[in-house]
């Protein structure tokens, strides 16, 4: 059904370069009814499970998203075009400068930094150091190899994981009353910090074929628990990529991107849609029961089939400090799917498949069109199916009456010029909606809605 894909893709094909096969860390991020396991280094793809993110339904669960990853390419001075991603499940997770290869999260609670400044506002001294707290890797930390085993004075000064800085030194000192908070851009004015119910800091590193430090990647991954029935945060995770280029290089017509496999139950019956104007991307059934995969292993929706959206909250800065938003949205068939679909809208599988799809072409270079599945016939267009398929109206799946079946999408942000040295961001969240009293189209209106709340939660510096 699927293929496994490389975390480094290089000037002339696509192989895997990785130092070892390291599958026997995984961890685990709850939230509600949610589920997503992480292979080592911060894998967002299935190792352990089925599916990277998986539903409670009972005592199963059942697959939203096979998986998915973050993709960075950009042209050299040279000409070359150059493609990096963490898709497959097998990344390099280490710091740069230290050499320790980091194949499990610094993980860390709300209570847990809740007690700790309780602890120091009592008396002014930390009477009971949080492991947690302590081994965090902030700049400096002068507790760090006490509770990692091993140091950071590879890394400078370089800026690492971000923290409340008691005494604004610019060092982490936790036995001072510092903390981990989110790197969030526009809001680290935040009088205390933004601190999530529960946050996972994964440490990747991507390199050239030539084994030289490309980019650094902090991958952080949070949720937030929220008291009322209902609240949107509780159905959703929030991912945020802190990305340095490490390179040397200025890339010039450069794209963040994402790709992303939603198997909603069953893959085979989904269909891809967009909310254009909230910079959404989702997955619904086609059918209003899910199919029936139980010949292949795989779990299914009992009852109406829930949809699944990925709201992108910030694309990277370009040169003039100016954050660019959701450029392009490219839907990707299974080149197994029966009917078969043209080949030009199947998976990429080389550098210039890959770049196509994030500048908004297909794999052969034809551009996206507006009609049927985005090939064939239409005006050119940017960003497909953005049309209202509960309302009937616009470009949808459902108003085309494509081939129901497996769905992917790659999105992304571009084209800007990425200097050397620059520190990058892109975040985003996964929600589901399943309202089993109403449709399976129905569903794309309450995802709609809790995007709505969760756009205004991250408004306001959530």
């Amino acid at each position: 059904m699927q293929t496994s894909m490389k975390n480094i893709i290089g000037i002339c094909c696509l192989t895997l370069l990785s130092l070892s096969m390291t599958f026997a860390q995984t961890s685990e991020l709850r939230n509600g009814r949610l589920r997503a396991t992480f292979g080592a280094s911060g894998a967002t793809a299935p190792v352990s499970t089925p599916a990277f993110m998986e539903i409670q339904q009972g005592e199963d669960w059942v697959s939203l998203i096979y998986e998915m990853g973050l993709l960075i390419a950009g042209v050299t001075p040279e000409g070359e075009t150059l493609i990096f991603s963490t898709r497959g499940t097998n990344l390099e997770g280490g710091i740069r400068g230290v050499d320790v290869e980091i194949t499990s999260p610094w993980r860390v609670t709300s209570d847990q930094v809740a007690a700790h400044r309780a602890d120091i506002a009592d008396n002014g001294v930390i009477d009971d150091p949080i492991p947690a707290i302590f081994a965090w890797p902030g700049r400096a930390n002068p507790f760090f190899e006490q509770y990692n085993g091993y140091d950071l004075i590879g890394a400078g000064s370089d800026r690492l994981a971000s923290f409340f800085d008691e005494n604004t030194e610019g060092i982490y000192n936790p036995e001072q009353g510092d903390y981990p908070i989110l790197p969030l851009r526009g809001c680290l004015e935040f009088a205390e910090g933004i601190v999530p119910t529960e946050l996972l800091l994964y440490p990747i590193i991507l390199r050239d074929f030539e084994d030289n430090l490309v980019f650094q990647v902090f991958l952080s991954v949070f949720r937030f628990g929220c008291e009322e029935e209902g609240a949107a945060q509780n159905n959703s995770i929030f991912f945020h990529y802190d990305i340095r280029n490490y390179s040397g290089l200025t890339l010039e017509e450069t794209y963040f991107g994402c790709f992303i496999d939603g198997d909603l139950g069953c893959y085979t019956d989904d269909y891809l849609g967009v909310f254009e104007d909230r910079f959404g991307v989702y997955f619904y059934n086609a059918q209003a029961e899910d199919a029936d995969c139980t010949e292949i292993g795989e779990n299914r929706f009992t009852s109406t089939p829930a949809a699944v959206g990925i709201d992108l909250y910030r694309g990277p800065i370009n040169e003039n400090i100016e954050e660019v938003g959701l450029s392009y949205v490219m839907p990707i068939q299974n080149g197994a799917s029966v009917p078969s679909p043209p080949p030009a809208v199947t998976e990429p599988g080389t550098i210039p498949e890959y770049y196509n799809y994030l500048s908004g072409r297909w794999r052969d270079g034809q551009p996206l069109l507006d009609e049927g599945f985005g090939y064939e016939s239409g005006s050119p267009a940017s960003i497909a199916f953005t049309g209202d398929p509960v309302a009937g109206t616009g470009w949808t799946e459902v108003g085309e009456g494509n081939p129901v079946n497996d769905r992917k999408a790659i999105f992304s942000a571009g084209p800007l010029q990425l200097i050397s040295g620059a520190v990058n961001e892109f975040m985003f969240s996964i929600s589901y909606a399943q309202d089993t009293t109403l449709g399976h189209l129905e569903q794309i209106t309450v995802l709609r809605d809790q995007l709505d709340s969760l756009q205004n939660f991250f408004d306001n510096c959530l």
